[in-house]
């Protein structure tokens, strides 16, 4: 619960540095291409969670490796991070920095698992429609998932709808065997 309030709190210092909303889309697409960084290479992320490096150490490498590519501003965000030993929160941070400047912007959140990839004319169809629905704008994630055989599953603003043929074959299979049979 810490981690959540800490991570809350550093979120919304980084929102409040913001002075429009470009600075703002532009600062959650950086922070989401460093938590990628330190997910997928697990070497970085253990240089970054070592103490036997020093906070020195460390804001060199940000500051070299983003220093031309971010904001001044930022890059000082990231050396408090590392100086407050915050840095391995970045996960966390990020997704509470996402819910509030999607918020503000007036976007909601929505993912759709499906066993195939949608066809882009498709996605864009029922992205329309929902963002018709919700009357927001839409940020959909597309994710695969084989293992639901066909159809889908769309999580948009807390609700679930889940119309994939796994969960069909799941609850007709329910059905047959919840049914009183009389003996003949």
């Amino acid at each position: 619960m810490i981690t959540h309030d800490i991570a809350l709190r550093y979120a919304k210092v980084l929102f409040q540095l913001a002075t429009n909303q470009e600075e703002l889309k532009r600062r959650l697409d950086a922070l989401e291409h460093i938590v990628h960084v330190l997910n997928h290479y697990p070497k970085i992320k253990q240089y970054f969670s070592s103490p036997h490096i020093s906070v020195e150490q460390k804001e060199k490498v940000v500051a070299k490796s983003l220093g031309t590519h971010v904001d001044p501003q930022f890059v000082h965000y990231l050396m408090t991070l590392l100086k407050k030993r915050w840095f391995n929160h970045l996960p966390e941070i990020l997704k509470q920095y996402r819910q509030i400047v999607t918020t503000a912007l007036g976007v909601i959140e929505g993912r759709l698992i499906t066993a195939e990839p949608l066809d882009p004319t498709t996605k864009e169809k029922l992205k329309l429609k929902l963002e018709k629905i919700y009357q927001k704008k839409l940020n959909l994630k597309e994710e695969t998932d084989s293992q639901l055989i066909g159809g889908g599953i769309l999580i948009v603003a807390n609700q679930l709808i889940d119309f994939s043929i796994k969960n069909k074959l799941i609850k007709l299979k329910n059905d047959l065997l919840s049914t009183n049979r009389s003996p003949a």
